[in-house]
C-alpha cells in the first residue's frame, strides 16, 4: 500500500487498476462466460486458475511497480448456472465478476481502498456489445488433446476482429464438465480449461484451470453484498480514476 499512497497521481493508480480490470474481464471474463453450468459432473464448487504473463505491454515494461501489482491467480465459484469469478490483490483490493447464464445478466464489483462500487449489466446490455463481436468470430477446432487438471481437453483456435484489429485466442476445454451457455465461443461445447490471447496493448496472458473441487456456494455469493453502491457505467471509471 506505500506505493499507492505515495503515488505522485491519480493517472499512476488509474493504470494499475485498469490493467487489474483489463486482464480480469478481458481473458477471465471468457472463462466467466463459458464455464456457466457444469450440472452434468458437478452442481456447485470451485476452479481455480493461475495466470501467466507471456509478454508484457510497453507501459507494464516500463514500470516495475504494474508488473508486480499483476494477478497471478483467481477463482470462479459455480452453482445453478451461476459464476462468481474474484480475484483479490493486497495492493489494489477485490475484483468480482458475476454472471447468469440463464439471464444473460453481468454484474461487477470492485473493492478499491475507500469505496466499494457495484456495476449491472442486463443481459441484452451485454449481449448488445458482444453482437458485432460474435458476428466477426471463428471457432476452429483441432485434434490436439492434453490433460489439464485431470480433464482431457480439446484445442480449439478462435479468430475475432475488435476495434478494427484482428486477434486470435486459443482455448483448450473439455466436454466432461459441460458449459450451459457458451455467450463467448457459441460452437464450443465444454467447459474452458485454458484460455491464451494477446491483447491490443502486447499483453500476453494464459490463465489455466489447476484445481477442479466440489464444495457448496452460498446463494449470496452472487448478489451484490451490503456496503457497495451500485453506479452507472461511466460513474464506474469515474470511481477507477478517483
Amino acid at each position: 500500500m506505500d506505493f499507492l499512497l505515495n503515488f505522485e497521481s491519480s493517472y499512476g493508480y488509474f493504470v494499475m487498476i485498469r490493467l487489474l480490470i483489463q486482464v480480469l474481464i478481458g481473458c477471465l471474463g471468457a472463462v466467466a462466460l463459458l464455464s456457466s453450468g457444469m450440472a452434468q459432473t458437478l452442481t456447485e464448487g470451485k476452479v481455480q486458475f493461475k495466470m501467466e504473463y507471456l509478454t508484457y505491454s510497453d507501459e507494464v515494461k516500463e514500470n516495475p511497480e504494474l508488473k508486480k501489482m499483476l494477478p497471478q491467480s483467481f477463482t470462479l465459484y459455480f452453482k445453478d448456472r451461476k459464476n462468481r469469478t474474484e480475484i483479490t490483490s493486497l495492493e489494489m483490493g477485490k475484483l468480482v465478476i458475476i454472471t447468469n447464464a440463464s439471464t444473460g445478466d453481468m454484474t461487477t464489483l470492485l473493492d478499491l481502498p475507500g469505496q466499494k462500487v457495484a456495476l449491472e449489466q442486463k443481459g441484452k446490455d451485454v449481449q448488445a456489445q458482444n453482437d458485432t463481436l460474435l458476428q466477426s468470430m471463428s471457432v476452429r477446432e483441432t485434434s490436439e488433446t492434453r490433460t489439464i487438471a485431470g480433464y482431457k481437453c480439446t484445442k480449439a483456435l478462435v479468430n475475432y476482429q475488435m476495434e478494427g484489429q484482428k486477434h486470435e485466442a486459443t482455448v483448450w476445454y473439455t466436454g466432461d464438465l459441460p458449459a450451459a451457455n457458451n455467450q463467448d465461443f457459441p460452437t464450443i461445447k465444454g467447459f474452458l480449461m485454458e484460455y491464451e490471447e494477446e491483447d491490443e496493448e502486447g499483453m500476453r496472458v494464459k490463465v489455466t484451470a489447476h484445481q477442479v473441487s466440489s464444495e457448496k456456494v452460498e446463494d449470496q455469493s452472487f448478489r451484490i453484498p451490503e456496503g457497495y453502491t451500485t453506479v452507472s457505467e461511466e460513474d464506474f471509471i469515474d470511481a477507477i480514476g478517483k
